[in-house]
């Protein structure tokens, strides 16, 4: 890749169709109406201080995609509209990555600047993850007092192992 600011670029260019699209997946899995008070931003850290963390990455030989998502305890119930127990909402919410993952992946816009990408196995942690620096699209939904952390990265691929 030639142009350093081909990545920054492009996510600029798409980054109204980050949280419409989490905004939709919300109302059709859970039935929760969440909004976005504030713009989603552009900047080169995934934020990783949550009490609950759900990651999933992509790859293909050019590009690395890495999807976060964060939460607090208290604001699982609201957001999910249900009152899981701890594991259930922790696969409920795993699951909800995955997809939201998968219906940005699809994105007509988003396959034409990085292409198609093959997904890997989806990630949790608890208080704290590490991101390597990568420029993203984040921010959060919320609803009543509750929020919810989305961000979206990609890097250049420096290492590409086929599967």
């Amino acid at each position: 890749m030639n142009d350093p600011n081909y990545i920054r670029d492009k996510l600029f260019e798409m980054q109204d169709i980050f949280p419409r699209q989490a905004i939709e997946l919300c109302k059709a899995m859970f039935g929760t109406k969440p909004v976005r008070k504030k713009p989603w931003t552009l900047s080169e850290f995934l934020r990783g201080d949550f009490e609950y963390i759900f990651s999933m990455d992509s790859d293909n030989e050019t590009f690395r995609a890495t999807t976060a998502m964060g939460i607090a305890c208290a604001d699982i119930p609201v957001m999910t509209g249900h009152d899981y127990p701890l594991d259930l909402a922790k696969d409920a919410l795993t699951e909800f990555s995955n997809i939201y993952f998968g219906v940005m992946m699809d994105q007509l816009p988003f396959v034409k600047a990085f292409g198609l990408m093959q997904q890997e196995v989806p990630e949790d942690a608890i208080d704290r993850f590490f991101f390597p620096r990568a420029w993203c699209v984040s921010g959060l939904l919320s609803l009543d007092d509750s929020s919810l952390y989305f961000g979206f990265a990609v890097r250049e691929n420096v290492i590409h192992l086929p599967i």
